[in-house]
């Protein structure tokens, strides 16, 4: 008995690292991209852009449903036993994906416009609702495919991923506001 558990402990142990080094990327990358974004936008800007994203974090949650839960479930119990039915899984879970994803940033599309003018008065908020309905579809597609690290158990891949994209996104806003900055003076 304690030669299975033994491996089985490691693994837990292994891919619970992974799970906090990529949580751990994720809050200190969040908080740098936040510091910077807050010092470059000002209160004004921050609070429009807090809004806007807080908007679009509804429409990432409705543009998951379960789905990315239901790959994990479906995808790992077949895919060693099954592995045609396991992309048969696949298929269609991502083929449903797509749709609920695009209805989603469809439907922010739709709303930036009268959410924008008519709910919250701030005209400013229209372009960057519509630049937040594209990174609704891209957010929902990324997180189904980070699933698929779940289901052959690869975390470490995850946790690479997020220093990657922390690192990225904050390259990007730097030179962004560096652009910006240097347009203006």
């Amino acid at each position: 008995m304690n030669k299975q558990t033994n491996p089985l402990r490691k693994m837990v142990l292994k891919e619970s690292f992974w799970t906090f080094t990529s949580t751990l990327f994720s809050r200190i990358g969040g908080l740098i991209f936040t510091i910077i974004l807050a010092r470059f936008l000002m209160p004004e800007g921050f609070g429009l852009y807090s809004l806007a994203l807080s908007i679009a974090i509804i429409f990432i949650t409705f543009a998951d449903v379960g789905i990315n839960q239901a790959l994990i479930r479906y995808v790992s119990s077949t895919i060693e036993k099954n592995p045609q039915k396991a992309s048969s899984y696949f298929k269609y879970l991502l083929g449903l994906k797509i749709k609920v994803a695009l209805i989603s940033s469809a439907v922010l599309f739709l709303f930036a416009y009268p959410g924008a003018h008519l709910l919250f008065n701030k005209p400013a908020l229209f372009p960057v609702l519509l630049i937040l309905g594209l990174y609704t579809f891209i957010t929902a597609i990324q997180a189904f495919f980070e699933s698929l690290f779940y289901t052959k158990n690869k975390v470490n891949r995850i946790a690479i991923k997020e220093f990657f994209y922390q690192a990225f996104r904050i390259t990007v806003v730097l030179l962004v506001f560096q652009l910006v900055s240097k347009e203006r003076y």
